[in-house]
């Protein structure tokens, strides 16, 4: 998501780019296909996955280590 709103034409996500991203071809096939517990747990997946990102990124900028086994997406 972040690159599709990036300011920079340069460095910004293409359409191409964007239609081959994952969460595309699974959840939004999922939601499209009308397969609502299927696109619920990807969409769910998705967040949880967005949020450990960013709290990994704000251990990060206050200098804490990041936990053992605990990786970002």
């Amino acid at each position: 998501m972040g690159r599709m709103l990036t300011v920079d034409p340069e460095r910004r996500a293409t359409i191409p780019q964007i239609r081959k991203h994952a969460w595309l071809r699974t959840c939004a096939a999922a939601a499209a296909a009308a397969d609502s517990e299927r696109a619920a747990a990807c969409m769910t997946a998705a967040a949880s996955a967005q949020a450990t990102d960013s709290l990994l990124a704000g251990m990060a900028y206050l200098g804490l280590a990041q936990p053992p086994g605990v990786a970002s997406s």
